[in-house]
Formats: C-alpha cells, sequence, structure tokens
C-alpha cells in the first residue's frame, strides 16, 4: 500500500511538473486532434479515461499502413500476436506478455476481440482485413465489467468509418513483392433524408513466400476477399440506427513450417522421402530455414479456407433519463483445413482437404443505458450470447508410417536391449557361483550319509571290540549337532542360470506395423459445443471534491456450456502391438522378480549356512583321525586274528565317519562360497536391471515405442462417445480513483476479470488406458471430466498518468501494472497432442509508456515502451515451469517511429519510418532451450506523394515492410513424431511495393 502512494505521488509530480511546462507554452492549435474512445462504453477523450487504452486513430493507422490485426503490432507495444499451424486456428493474440494459444477451438482468447461492439469468438476470427477504419483501441488489462466475455488480458476495440452523408470515395491499388496485387476501395453518400451509405472492399492477392523443395509450389501465398456495407439512418436527432454487414473469403495455403535444427531421425526422413517418391534428390526436411524453402507430402498441402459473414444492428436513442444504446448480431464463420501433419515430404500423414471444418454460429445482444445525474455517470447494461462450435478433425495416416515407425522402434529397441546386455558381464561370475552351489549341494547328503553310515560302524566295532582294548581306551564323541539344512528345502531346484531379461524385444520392430497396416487408417473426431453466456453489469462514476473522480463497475456473469464429442479411430495396430509390449515388459519385470526372489533364497539359506557349526565337525574329524592311529596302535597289542578284525572293521569304519565328516564339512563350505559368489551377480543383475528401466531414457524409449504404436491423436482406446455440461458464473468488477490536475489525468485502482472453463477438443488430453498401464501398471479409463478445463480469473493494480504535452501537442500515457492470474488457461504442444492445463499462479507486472506528439507541424513522432515481467508461480505444483517467464513473452517491447511532410514543387510528400523492437524470449509453452528466439528488430518505412491539387486528389506511396530483412522464428515447435527435430513457424521477409491511390 505505502509502495502505491509513493508511486501515485510521483506521478502526481510528474504532473504538477507538466502543468507548470504547459502553462509556460502557448502551443499553436494542435496538429493531432484529439481522440474520442468508447473504452467505458461512453464517448470520452483518451486523455479522460482513467485506465491504461491505447487509442490509434485513421491517420496513424493509415500512414503505418496497418491492414489487419497482426500488423497493429507495428504501433501498439503492450499488443502481441503469433500465428502457428495455420491462420485459421493458430493465431494467439496477448497484452501484456498474457494469451491463451487458439490451436484448440475449445479455449478462447484471453483478449477479446470486437469489431463495432460485437464481439469475435477467438483472435482467429479477428484476423481479417480491416478495411477503412475511424480508429483502434487498445485496452490493457482486465475488461471484465463492460466487455464480460474472455477479456482477462484485456481488449482490441476495432470501430469502422461510418458513412460520409456528404458523399466520397475512394480507390487505392498496390503491387509489390511476390506477385502481391492488393485493390481496397470505398464509396458512401446519402440516401434520402437521414439516411447515409456506405460500401468498403478488399481484394489481396500474393504467391507464397515459401517454396516447396521438391514441388513446383509455395506457401503462405494470400488470397482474400473482403467486402463490409454499412446502412445508417437518423429518422431524428435522438435517434440513429446503424445496419453493418460484411463478408470475407480466404483461400490461401498457410501456414508452412521450415526445418530448424536436425534430429536423430531426419535421416529416416530423408531415406523414406527418397524411397517412396523414387527421386534421389528428394528432401524430406531442410535446415537452412532462411532459404525459405519447406517440404510437404506431393498430395498434400497447408490449404485453408475461411468464410466469414455477418450482420449487425445497433440502436442508439436519446431518452429524457438516458441514452439508451442496443447492439444485435449474427455472425457466422467457418474454416476448412489440409495439412500435411509431418511439415516433410515423407508422407506420415495428413489431414485431407474437407475433412478439418471448424465453425462458430452466434448470435449476441448488448442493451446499454447511460445518464447523469448530478455528480454520478451511471451505465446499466445486459449482454446475451448463444454460440454454436461444430468442430470435424480427422486425420489419415499415410504409406510412410509404416517405414518410418519399424524403423524408429527397431533402433529404440536396440538401444534398450543393448542396454540389457551390459548385464551379461555378470553371466560368468554367476555360472562359475551355480557351479559351486551345485557341486556343494550334491556333496550334503552324500557327506550326511557317510557320516550317518560311519557313525553305524563305529558303534558297532566299538561293542565287538571294547573288552579287547585297554582301559580307557574310548572313541571321540560326535558333536550333538543338526543336520544342516538341505538345498532342496531351502532353494527352489537350480537349473542354470536363463539369461534372458529382455523377451520378445527382438521382434517388436517387426511387428508393430508390418506391411502398410495403418496406411489409410484414420481417425475422425467430431464435437458441439453449446454456450450460452448472459450478463448483467453497471459502471458508474461520481465526481469527488478537489477534482477527484470514483469509478465503480461490477459485472455479474453466467456461463453454461454442453459438449458432445464422437470420437473414432481405425487404427488396429495400436491394441495387439501395446499389448505386445506391455507383455515384453512384464516378462523383463517377473524375470527380474525372480532373480530377485532366488537371490532372497539363496541369501537365507546362506545365512543358515552360516549359522551351522561346520567347525565342530572339522574337530571331529580331526579328533577321529588321531582316534584311528590310537586304534591302529592298539592293533599290534592284540593277538594276531583279533588285530585282523580291528584292522578290517573298526578301523574303516572310523575312517568312513571321518570322510563323512570331511565331505559334509566341504559341502557346507563349498555352498557357502558358491552362494558368495553368486548372490553379488544376482544383485547386479536385479539392481542393474531395475535401473535401466527406471533410467530416464530408457522411459522415454519405451513412451516413444507406446507412442509409436498408439498414436495420441489416433490411439483406439479412447473411441467412444463423451458428452458433458459446464456451468459457471462470476462477479467481476473495478473499483477505480483518479484525479484531474490541469489537463492531466492521474489514475488508480483494482479490476477483476474472469474466463470461463471449458472443454479441451482433443481426443489425446483422454487418460489412454494403455499408456497408464506403462507408466503405473494400472489402466485408467478415459471420461468427459478428463476434457475439462477450469476457469481463469485476473485480479489487476495499476497506477498510472495521462500528461497532456503541450509543447508537442501530444500525449504522454505513462501506467504501472500487477496482474495475478489464477487457473491461467495454457496449452503446449509437446509433438504428438496438444495438452491443455490450468496453471495454478502467473503473474505480469511492468511499466508502460507511450507517447505521441508533433515537433513541428511537419514532424510527427510516437513511441512506446513496455517492460512486462510475466511468470510462473515459484510453487512446486508447477513443476519445470516455476518461477520462469512466460512463452511468447518478451520482457521488452518498443515501438516507435517519425513521420515528415515536406513540400515537393507541386506535390506534398511525406515519409514514415516505424520499428518495434522484441527482446529475447522462448516460443514454446514447454520452454525448451532450444525453442528460444533471440531479440530482434522490425523496420518498415513509407514515401508518400500526394497531388496538391484539392480537385485531382491522388497519391502514390512506395513502402517497405521488414526493411532489413530481419530474421526470426515466430514459433518454434517440436516436429510431429520426429524426437529431437525442430521446426519452425518464420516471420515474413523484406516485403517492398508501390501503390497509388484516388480519392473522391
Amino acid at each position: 500500500m505505502m509502495r502505491s502512494l509513493v508511486l501515485f505521488s510521483g506521478l502526481a509530480a510528474v504532473a504538477a511538473t507538466a502543468q507548470e511546462s504547459a502553462a509556460q507554452t502557448s502551443g499553436d492549435d494542435p496538429i493531432i486532434e484529439q481522440i474520442i474512445v468508447t473504452a467505458t462504453r461512453r464517448e470520452e477523450s483518451v486523455i479522460d479515461v482513467p485506465l491504461a487504452v491505447s487509442a490509434y486513430d485513421a491517420e496513424r493507422i493509415e500512414i503505418s499502413r496497418v491492414t489487419d490485426i497482426l500488423e497493429l503490432m507495428r504501433i501498439a507495444p503492450s499488443f502481441h500476436v503469433a500465428t502457428g499451424q495455420a491462420e485459421s486456428i493458430g493465431v494467439t493474440a496477448r497484452i501484456r506478455g498474457v494469451g491463451t494459444n487458439s490451436d484448440n477451438p475449445g479455449l478462447e482468447s484471453s483478449v477479446g476481440m470486437y469489431v463495432d461492439g460485437v464481439y469475435r469468438n477467438r483472435a482467429t476470427v479477428g484476423l481479417t482485413e480491416l478495411g477503412a477504419i475511424e480508429r483502434i483501441e487498445v485496452l490493457r488489462g482486465p475488461q471484465g465489467t463492460l466487455f464480460g466475455r474472455n477479456s482477462s488480458a484485456g481488449v482490441v476495440s476495432i470501430v469502422t468509418a461510418l458513412p460520409d452523408p456528404e458523399g466520397s470515395g475512394y480507390a487505392d491499388v498496390s503491387i509489390g513483392s511476390y506477385g502481391s496485387t492488393r485493390v481496397e476501395a470505398g464509396a458512401s453518400g446519402a440516401f434520402g433524408d437521414g439516411a447515409s451509405a456506405r460500401l468498403d472492399a478488399v481484394l489481396f492477392e500474393r504467391d507464397g513466400f515459401l517454396e516447396d523443395a521438391n514441388y513446383d509450389r509455395a506457401f503462405n501465398d494470400r488470397n482474400r476477399t473482403f467486402v463490409r456495407g454499412q446502412f445508417v439512418f437518423e429518422p431524428s436527432d435522438e435517434v440513429r440506427l446503424r445496419l453493418i454487414g460484411d463478408y470475407t473469403d480466404r483461400d490461401e495455403n498457410c501456414c508452412g513450417a521450415v526445418g530448424l535444427i536436425r534430429g536423430p531421425t531426419a535421416p529416416a526422413v530423408d531415406m523414406i522421402a527418397r524411397l517412396l517418391t523414387g527421386n534421389p534428390d528428394t528432401a524430406g526436411t531442410l535446415f537452412d530455414p532462411y532459404a525459405r524453402e519447406a517440404t510437404a507430402s506431393q498430395d498434400s498441402s497447408y490449404y485453408q479456407a475461411v468464410q466469414e459473414g455477418g450482420v449487425s444492428l445497433e440502436v442508439d436513442a436519446e431518452l429524457p433519463f438516458g441514452r439508451l444504446v442496443s447492439v444485435t448480431a449474427r455472425r457466422d464463420w467457418e474454416t476448412s483445413r489440409e495439412m500435411d501433419v509431418d511439415f516433410s515430404s515423407m508422407d506420415l500423414g495428413e489431414r485431407p482437404k474437407g475433412e478439418f471444418t471448424l465453425g462458430f454460429e452466434t448470435f449476441s445482444q448488448e442493451l446499454r443505458l447511460n445518464g447523469q445525474s448530478g455528480p454520478l455517470d451511471w451505465l446499466v447494461g445486459a449482454y446475451y450470447a448463444d454460440e454454436y462450435l461444430p468442430y470435424r478433425d480427422t486425420l489419415v495416416y499415410g504409406p510412410a508410417f509404416s517405414i518410418f515407425a519399424d524403423s524408429i522402434a527397431g533402433g529404440i529397441a536396440g538401444g534398450i536391449g543393448g542396454a540389457f546386455d551390459q548385464l551379461g558381464a555378470a553371466v560368468p561370475a554367476l555360472e562359475a557361483g551355480a557351479a559351486l552351489i551345485g557341486q556343494g549341494a550334491a556333496g550334503i547328503p552324500h557327506g550326511a550319509a557317510g557320516l550317518a553310515q560311519g557313525a553305524a560302524g563305529l558303534e558297532a566295532g566299538l561293542a565287538q571290540f571294547a573288552p579287547l582294548l585297554p582301559p580307557g581306551f574310548a572313541a571321540p564323541r560326535a558333536p550333538m549337532l543338526p543336520m544342516p539344512p538341505t538345498l532342496s528345502a531351502a532353494l527352489p531346484a537350480w537349473s542354470g542360470f536363463p539369461f534372458n531379461p529382455w523377451p520378445g524385444y527382438e521382434t517388436i520392430a517387426g511387428n508393430l506395423v508390418p506391411g502398410a497396416r495403418l496406411a489409410g487408417a484414420y481417425a475422425r473426431d467430431t464435437y458441439e459445443q453449446e454456450s450460452q453466456s448472459w450478463a448483467l453489469f453497471t459502471h458508474n462514476s461520481v465526481e469527488l471534491a478537489n477534482d477527484f473522480e470514483l469509478t465503480l463497475g461490477l459485472r455479474y456473469t453466467s456461463e453454461d456450456k454442453s459438449m458432445n464429442a464422437d470420437l473414432t479411430s481405425t487404427d488396429q495396430v495400436c491394441l495387439p502391438f501395446s499389448q505386445q509390449l506391455l507383455g515384453s515388459l512384464q516378462g523383463t519385470q517377473a524375470y527380474l522378480g525372480g532373480v530377485g526372489a532366488y537371490a532372497r533364497a539363496l541369501g537365507a539359506y546362506a545365512g543358515a549356512l552360516g549359522a551351522y557349526p561346520n567347525g565342530d565337525i572339522q574337530n571331529y574329524a580331526v579328533e577321529l583321525e588321531r582316534f584311528g592311529a590310537q586304534l591302529g596302535q592298539a592293533a599290534g597289542l592284540l593277538p594276531p586274528p583279533l588285530a585282523q578284525q580291528l584292522n578290517q572293521q573298526l578301523i574303516p569304519a572310523v575312517e568312513q565317519l571321518r570322510q563323512g565328516a570331511l565331505q559334509l564339512s566341504g559341502a557346507v563350505a563349498g555352498t557357502q562360497a558358491g552362494a558368495a559368489q553368486l548372490l553379488p551377480g544376482l544383485a547386479q543383475v536385479t539392481a542393474g536391471g531395475q535401473a535401466i528401466l527406471m533410467d530416464p531414457d530408457v522411459q522415454r524409449g519405451l513412451g516413444a515405442m507406446m507412442t509409436l504404436g498408439c498414436i495420441p491423436f489416433t490411439d483406439p482406446t479412447l473411441n467412444g462417445n463423451y458428452a458433458g455440461t459446464l456451468d459457471g458464473n462470476e462477479v467481476s468488477g473495478t473499483l477505480r480513483l483518479s484525479r484531474r490536475i490541469g489537463g492531466h489525468l492521474l489514475y488508480g485502482g483494482y479490476s477483476r476479470g474472469y474466463k470461463a472453463g471449458g472443454f479441451n477438443m482433443d481426443r489425446s488430453t483422454l487418460t489412454s488406458p494403455v499408456l497408464a498401464t506403462l507408466a503405473t501398471g494400472q489402466g485408467v479409463a478415459p471420461t468427459i471430466d478428463q476434457l475439462i478445463f477450469l476457469p481463469e480469473t485476473v485480479d489487476s493494480f495499476e497506477l498510472g498518468g495521462k500528461f497532456s504535452l503541450d509543447a508537442w501537442r501530444g500525449l504522454l500515457d505513462v501506467s504501472l501494472f500487477h496482474e495475478e492470474f489464477q487457473g491461467y488457461q495454457l496449452t503446449a504442444f509437446t509433438g504428438l497432442a496438444f495438452e491443455a492445463l490450468n496453471v495454478p499462479e502467473v503473474t505480469s507486472r511492468g511499466v508502460e509508456i507511450e507517447a505521441r506528439g508533433a515537433v513541428s507541424e511537419s514532424l510527427e513522432i510516437f513511441g512506446g515502451l513496455t517492460y512486462a515481467d510475466v511468470r510462473f508461480g515459484d510453487g512446486p505444483e508447477h513443476g519445470f515451469r516455476a518461477g520462469r517467464q512466460l512463452t511468447h513473452a518478451p520482457k521488452v517491447t518498443t515501438v516507435g517511429g517519425v513521420t515528415t511532410r515536406f513540400p515537393l514543387g507541386p506535390l506534398a510528400a511525406a515519409f514514415n519510418i516505424d520499428a518495434r523492437y522484441t527482446s529475447e524470449h522462448n516460443t514454446g509453452a514447454n520452454l525448451d532451450p532450444l525453442k528460444h528466439q533471440d531479440a530482434y528488430t522490425v523496420v518498415n518505412a513509407r514515401l508518400i506523394f500526394r497531388s496538391s491539387d484539392a480537385t485531382n486528389p491522388w497519391t502514390v506511396d512506395f513502402w517497405a515492410q521488414n526493411l532489413t530483412d530481419e530474421q526470426y522464428a515466430v514459433t518454434i515447435f517440436d516436429a510431429p513424431l520426429q524426437t529431437g527435430t525442430y521446426n519452425a513457424f518464420i516471420a515474413d521477409p523484406r516485403l517492398n511495393g508501390v501503390g497509388i491511390r484516388y480519392d473522391f
């Protein structure tokens, strides 16, 4: 709180200084007119709006040659747009480094897109030609109170040009690089009393700038048609009706990707591509990205078609107690795509033309009523939207997949098998130890039998010869010992060491996809989602004493969604292959378990032998040897007949007893020695085998093998119908305090934003029973709940100031922000699938500075800087992302430009140059270091010549985009199914051209 007060005091000091400077400057009439915005749903000067909003008028948009949302980045530092797999489904808009990837249509954008007050469903839907524009407003930070839906990061509001009742028109033709031709024209005029109309159209064609390395074609072209018509009727000074209709048609090949980093699978890609085409010069994937060559299968491409149209009716009526605005709209948007999914000429698979479709059918109604009551400026409103989303995604395997999968799986299996083969070094010691145990085990019963037989003979002999022996001549007493445990009682029967810890894996590669079993197999998934959203909101400002103003806004939002998914896959390989792989893995685990059990039993047996008093038996054998010697001496004292009997009966019995004792003792010792040699080897095999199974590389290898057999986006174990509903509601709002000091404005406040949860429309999000079994040993059934992601909310704190720069007749806008997102909705492409998840916490904080002014009547400048430290939370629940900067979130972004106007003979000339600097950042949602992009600067320039003759108002301009041909990657991603290989969507090269325009 104290820091906020200090910052607010600092801004107040800036305002006071600016006010003093203004008092000392008597500027001429400003050549930069005040920009009127509707950021608060009221018409206000941008300097009077107490929130962070950037407004760009028609003049700045035209002179910077901003013709679509992508080009808005030239002049808006906090706004960023990245394109991905296609401009019809892979566009992500970000403000202050925060946005939601749009590759999955189930996730809605964090940046709301509005055209003439009508919401565009996704960022990709807003990517269209602009036509004639009055202004563009970029509202930074959550705008949940007034704009509501999906504006947790901010809003881009486009306001198109109204009809001119006086009558006017224009025609603009431009030609340029790569066969570019862009024609834009418009006309408007009056149609009777109080009625006027306007028609604008754009036709844009351009060849692609990515050449196919193998075939005569190019990607990333342009072929667009856009038409917008308006009719305005004002039956009185208090009522205006504005009817707008528009239509867009796009028929393009976008977006091709270039190879960036060559991985271990690249040789296989090249080999298979050449094998299938029969051309030794065929390139699988090239890795010189800025040679601007891409690859795709001969029968596939990156085709995309978009048809969009809509109509809206705005009724604006001044009532006795306030102003009523009604905006009713109906919009339809549909795309159809074709896509080479592996971005190579190998033909692993494709999305066939016409088999990938996505659409939005939307009806919306908004009502606003606002007015003034003394110091209170009040606004209340209601909003309703109904959206229908049909989506079909089809993937068909190509003929190369079988060969590719076999070669890769074989390599992986060989590598894992080789790791197990290293344990073979233990085999000789195991076999030697086993031989000792075998000998000892056999000797124990023989020794025990000999000992028993000898004892019986000794007892019989002593009974016979005792009367004949001298007095006191007694045999040694046998130790009172139990018989040692026998091998069969304590240990399983030993039958050698069958060393085979990797059973069955040598055949996996051949059994994965023999022949072309997968060629032509497909997965066809259809989704239908219906959403209803309604809201009630209010936004009120009250003037307080000493030029203070308090703003309070509230919005209650309710969202209901229902989704039905029908998933079908004809993959016939996944189940048998996964069963074989799991069976082999279970065989390995069973083998290692058996070795471990044998080692435990042998250890217990060796322990029992170690506790056996073998030394007493050895001492007994020594005593028997001594006793036998005494008997021999006694035999010499007996008569010959008796001596002969003693030598033939008693002395051999003693010797037999002694030999039995020695054999038993030796067998016990030998068994112990064998166990001592065998146990370390068994431990080596058990520990080594388990270590191999737990090794990260082996785990990845097993996962890769399973993935090759059961590709997530065609996994047939996920087939079925999934249906569910989801509802949620939220109260969001804002509280702000502002103060005017002369011509300046200071403000600070809090806002809360909300973005509803939804359904992830990607089968790979479901938990595969096969992969779950591989990971945990237990299968998990897929359910609709696994497709649900939760809402995203944000709490935002902001301090700012807007300072009138009279000396430059311009405006300085400074804002400090701190935003805390909870449940941030993130999607990440893994090379196999798009995962969707809620990140517990994301924080965006920083400073924004924007300025625009005129040094003189002939020199205008503008500039902006955004410093945004956008990070994941630090807690362990964030995993590898903890504390790291978000993807596509450069810390520093700056824009700047200069426009100078000067006479040139009979002509009026102007030169504009602008640049955008973007600091280093990571372009991958998984923050892989190999997806790092260094800082870069893009420069654009335009030289304009205008006729000074008002009766003949023509214009000729020469323009250049990316003047220095800066080379950088927009997005770097894992090449699908090609581990270690990275592809990139790269930025446009230098484009230049010339245009001519005529106004009438």
